[in-house]
């Protein structure tokens, strides 16, 4: 969104966050700033610990996570935390 300033004109950050199933919308968060690999962790570690039922039940049928080659995606430390809780992350074809 734009917001005024004395004699320019400057863009904020706004991000939006989702995870969508082939049900529904799982989780939605917004963000007044740009979204950093911190802030997609803490999404994810919420999506996942406060649904009981995102990850019960059969491994076979566990979440499949879709993601893009964005920076935010590229966090070692949460690669390795889905990898223990079962979740298996499929990336899409890089941009060109």
């Amino acid at each position: 969104h734009w917001t005024s300033n004395p004699g320019r004109a400057r863009i904020t950050n706004t991000s939006c966050l989702f995870a969508v199933s082939q049900h529904r919308v799982e989780q939605t968060m917004f963000i007044d700033k740009a979204c950093d690999s911190a802030l997609f962790t803490y999404f994810l570690y919420h999506l996942i610990t406060l649904d009981p039922g995102f990850c019960s039940g059969d491994p076979a049928q566990y979440p499949v996570l879709l993601l893009d080659n964005a920076r935010i995606h590229q966090c070692n430390v949460l690669h390795k935390w889905l990898a223990v809780q079962g979740i298996k992350v499929l990336w899409t074809p890089p941009y060109h």
